[in-house]
């Protein structure tokens, strides 16, 4: 569940033949979002929408403005953190030995990212 409850969908029932391009996002894309949207607006097909989930600590004000102006465009800013890993790093971590007990194996620690931090399915997730 969203923090605070601010995640609210704008339609409850999409229109026939809707396309929803569904895109995840970070501070560190801002520079993007531009490009993002140019894209967006080029392609002919229609009904079309396009919905960013973005993350960090200050929401894109290229979306925020574009949102504003565009009602195809639906932004939500989640101020929370990536989760900083891979699924291969997140591997790599659980893989390696954290200590040797008395019956000569060795135990593992799941790797998992902090509490307030989300994953870019998450983020996928919530964008559809």
């Amino acid at each position: 569940v969203p923090p605070a409850g601010r995640f609210s969908p704008r339609r409850c029932r999409p229109e026939p033949g809707l396309i929803s391009v569904c895109v995840p996002t970070s501070a560190k894309r801002h520079v993007f979002h531009p490009l993002l949207y140019d894209n967006f607006r080029r392609q002919a097909y229609e009904p079309k929408e396009l919905v960013v989930v973005d993350t960090g600590q200050v929401p894109s004000s290229f979306l925020l403005d574009v949102a504003r102006q565009d009602k195809r465009v639906i932004y939500r800013h989640f101020p929370v953190q990536d989760a900083k890993h891979d699924r291969r790093q997140a591997l790599l971590q659980m893989m390696q030995p954290k200590s040797f007990n008395r019956s000569r194996s060795f135990t593992t620690e799941l790797y998992e990212p902090p509490p307030d931090s989300w994953s870019l399915g998450l983020k996928r997730n919530i964008a559809a």
